[in-house]
């Protein structure tokens, strides 16, 4: 069971190749299909005979794409064990590939992406003598192609073809599948409130601790470490690979206490602490930026400064923060940490102090590599993830297939876009989730993660153009996604997501239960 990818440039021989890998394969698999996007776009109607279009390229894209799981569904359906699906396409966004190696995880399927090696000039010559069609891709948008071009960053599931045959033929007939049933939601949309109560969750804990002095305030935004306020104003919880109890003992002082340590700590423990707390960062001086560059801003934090003065964002680490959020699908803040704190008793490293105590640490992924990845599905099923256990099954998966911890590494150094890009190539994260987990994990401090609230509080304060018209909501879209961004980027620069944090706070029913008002003029 697997789905191939067959792209490169208009005039490599994508199309040929995949005929010809179609007429060998149904030898040996009982079911092969190819799919070219050419051949939908001319058997559409959507193109007159001037080579007009009557529909945009996007709805048309997704059309095909509807078709080719519709044929992915039947075959499932129908029970078949081996099939082989061929979609012939230039793919050279990897937008254009995501939807389709997202449907391969969600129904179990073997993905191969294979780039027809071909030379700019050739592909060039090739498309002036193939037959005339009612559409033709011009020269220069041959040459454009090539250079926006992008190609997948990871070996792992992708052959450049540059002729050997033979060799792909066997490549597609030994891809490994993981046949299973159909998830329903095969993309889970996150709750659009996580995002807003994240930041409550160890907040409501710690919050008297790290209150008084701006340098230190900060709210702990976690949903993955259960925090237990003690009889002394203390709180202990695990982070860090540690199980910390902290105290405040006046205005400029934090005391701590490792109560344990796991196999994994490592590094000296102050600096860790201040490491997560993110100390380093100025965060008085942030507010005054913040303050005198928005008078909606300066508004909020002067109505509600015990609340809203000394909002820090931590530094998560990155496995924690990625399978928290896979969690957070369609889900509420406390089932989250339930979930995340079942996820280490059933994997995680287990520390029982004197007093009896029960700690657990969050799975590292070498505890994991022996597990079998339906058999993880079926435990976590058991335990009330419902299909979220398939996503985290193969999510793991996935990681280990491309690396572990080295494929985490490479992702933490990447840029903004690079890292988003990675993250969105796993089951269950979206956009919005893959800038979340950039934000707390990566410390791409600029990023703003954007939903439909956002959005709204976005419209209603500072852009006009986002808000509803004629009674419809505009669609939460790439557009939208960049202009939001951008705009938040430009107004508190290079902290914008922390001052975000701010503002999304602000809109919570504890703080603010009235409407949103207009931002003053």
């Amino acid at each position: 069971m697997t789905l191939v990818l067959v792209m490169g440039l208009p005039g490599s021989g994508k199309t040929t190749l995949s005929n010809q890998l179609r007429r060998r394969l149904c030898d040996r698999v009982g079911s092969v299909q190819v799919f070219s996007f050419d051949d939908f776009i001319l058997s559409s109607g959507a193109v007159n005979d001037g080579g007009k279009f009557s529909e945009k390229a996007n709805v048309l894209r997704k059309a095909w794409q509807r078709g080719v799981q519709s044929a992915v569904e039947s075959l499932v359906e129908e029970g078949q064990q081996r099939f082989i699906v061929l979609l012939d396409d230039v793919f050279y966004f990897g937008s254009m590939r995501r939807t389709f190696e997202r449907m391969a995880r969600a129904y179990g399927l073997a993905c191969l992406r294979v780039f027809v090696e071909c030379a700019v000039e050739e592909a060039i010559a090739r498309n002036r003598i193939r037959p005339k069609r009612v559409f033709d891709v011009s020269e220069e948008q041959i040459r454009q192609i090539a250079e926006r071009i992008e190609l997948p960053f990871t070996s792992q599931g992708f052959v450049r073809f540059c002729g050997d045959e033979e060799l792909l033929f066997w490549l597609i007939l030994e891809a490994k599948s993981s046949p299973h049933k159909r998830i329903v939601d095969a993309e889970p949309v996150p709750d659009n409130s996580v995002w807003k109560q994240l930041d409550l969750d160890l907040r409501k804990a710690v919050t008297a601790l790290l209150q008084a002095e701006k340098s230190l305030d900060g709210s702990i935004i976690s949903a993955r470490k259960k925090w237990v306020k003690h009889d002394d104003d203390s709180v202990v919880g695990v982070a860090w690979n540690r199980v910390w109890r902290i105290r405040r003992i006046d205005e400029k002082h934090i005391e701590y206490d490792v109560l344990g340590r796991f196999s994994r700590a490592s590094g000296d423990d102050e600096h860790v602490l201040k490491d997560y707390l993110q100390l380093d960062i100025n965060l008085q001086r942030l507010y005054r930026e913040w303050t005198e560059k928005d008078k909606h801003f300066a508004s909020l934090v002067k109505s509600n400064a015990d609340k809203l003065e000394g909002i820090r964002i931590l530094r998560q680490q990155f496995l924690e923060t990625l399978f928290a959020f896979i969690c957070s699908a369609n889900n509420n803040i406390q089932r989250i940490s339930k979930l995340v704190n079942t996820l280490c008793s059933l994997y995680g490293e287990k520390i029982e102090l004197l007093t009896g105590e029960i700690f657990y640490d969050f799975p590292h992924l070498d505890a994991l590599t022996n597990v079998d990845s339906e058999g993880m599905e079926a435990v976590l099923r058991k335990n009330a993830f419902g299909y979220r256990a398939g996503y985290i099954a193969r999510s793991v998966a996935f990681l280990l297939e491309n690396g572990g911890e080295e494929w985490l590494g490479r992702v933490s150094r990447m840029s903004t876009e690079e890292a988003r890009e990675s993250l969105m190539l796993l089951p269950g994260i979206g956009r919005k989730v893959a800038d979340c987990i950039c934000l707390m994990a990566l410390q791409k401090h600029e990023i703003v993660p954007v939903d439909t609230h956002v959005m709204q509080i976005t419209a209603s304060l500072y852009i006009p153009s986002l808000a509803p018209k004629n009674g419809k909501k505009a669609a939460l879209n790439d557009k939208n996604h960049k202009e939001i961004g951008d705009f938040y980027l430009e107004l508190f620069g290079p902290y914008a997501g922390w001052a975000h944090s701010v503002l999304f706070s602000s809109r919570l029913k504890h703080i603010s239960p009235g409407k949103i008002t207009k931002k003053p003029r």
